[in-house]
């Protein structure tokens, strides 16, 4: 496994369309949303150190996402991970399944959530090792307000700044724009 150094990286999708939906609660019930981080889509996690990333590694990241055509989703239900975590599962997923993986070959150093789980379930966060009766209520809020439509146009490089302790994005990747 690749140690992680300096300043905290990650890449996603952000999915500002599901902030009306979910910011309230993730705000409450997710450590990243407290620190700045919107509503979103990861892709990988953890990835490099702001000081391992180099123009080389940039230009992987804007090669996969221009060969990536914009993806249209809908946020359609509730999950869990045991009692650790509620999200909202993003459907269709082949499109994000697909740019994981496209992101993991070009990235094979930096394994998704440092290889701990096989299954790829793209999904948005709602509350994360929190207490579990508060995030069942927000399950339950939430749910009421599914599906929320999305579309993901860019790949976007967030960093968690060393001082503030907050994430901003970095650097956004526009996906290949479809000709309608």
């Amino acid at each position: 496994m690749h140690a992680v150094r300096g300043v905290e990286t990650g890449l996603v999708v952000l999915v500002p369309e599901a902030n009306p939906v979910v910011g309230k609660w993730r705000k409450q019930l997710d450590q990243v949303a407290a620190e700045g981080l919107g509503a979103h889509i990861t892709l990988l996690f953890p990835f490099a150190a702001t000081d391992e990333i180099d123009a080389d590694m940039l230009h992987r990241m804007e090669n996969v996402a221009s060969a990536t055509a914009p993806l249209r989703f809908e946020l359609t239900r509730v999950g869990w991970f045991g009692e650790h975590a509620v999200w909202l599962r993003a459907d269709p997923s082949r499109g994000l399944i697909d740019l994981i993986e496209k992101l993991q070959a070009s990235f094979p150093d930096y394994p998704r959530y440092e290889g701990a789980h096989d299954e790829i379930i793209p999904h948005v966060s709602i509350g994360m090792n929190n207490d579990v009766d508060a995030m069942r209520v927000a399950a339950e809020a939430v749910a009421k307000q599914l599906p929320v439509q999305c579309e993901a146009a860019e790949l976007s490089l967030v960093v968690r700044d060393s001082t503030t302790k907050l994430w901003k994005v970095g650097r956004s990747f526009p996906f290949e724009r479809s000709v309608r």
